[in-house]
């Protein structure tokens, strides 16, 4: 298998794993949740992305730093994560900002996703990442996008305020 065999390979796998994880053991179990507590837990799952600062660093990844890939993909998920620390403190103070704060948040999330991406396949990064930057879009970016869709579904179920 080449590197781009290897690495759309588990990220299929992951996304379709994380899925039905996510599909048939959390999301049962969040719906039972009030909203905000519910979303909570989802959001907070992206106050982690800061992890994406590790692209400005070669050693660590084998990324360009200033690539447009490194530069998007550090400071998008910078923001971010910045956005999901701000929304679990509302969301738990219960801030009438809150919910559209969420939205925002999980729409910018969703973005950079698509961003590093796509920037990703534009630049080959499958010929340059190594170690946490392999496993970053292989692993935790399924893991989070598939939150980031659950927050969706959870915000189109609610009720309306």
């Amino acid at each position: 298998m080449t590197k781009f065999d290897i690495f759309s390979t588990q990220i299929v796998l992951n996304f379709v794993s994380f899925g039905l994880l996510a599909f048939l053991y959390a999301y049962p179990q969040l719906k039972k949740l009030p909203l905000k507590t519910a979303l909570s837990i989802l959001v907070f799952c992206s106050a982690f992305r800061q992890l994406g600062l590790i692209y400005l660093h070669p050693v660590l990844t084998g990324a360009n730093p200033s690539s447009l890939f490194s530069i998007l993909t550090a400071y998008g998920d910078l923001v971010v994560a910045l956005l999901a620390i701000i929304s679990v403190i509302g969301l738990q103070k219960n801030k009438s900002w809150s919910i559209p704060l969420v939205w925002v948040f999980n729409i910018l999330g969703i973005v950079d996703f698509i961003n590093a991406y796509t920037f990703g396949f534009i630049d080959h990064a499958w010929n340059f990442l190594t170690g946490a930057g392999w496993f970053v879009p292989v692993v935790i970016v399924p893991f989070i996008t598939i939150s980031h869709i659950l927050i969706f579904i959870l915000l189109l179920k609610a009720p309306k305020e």
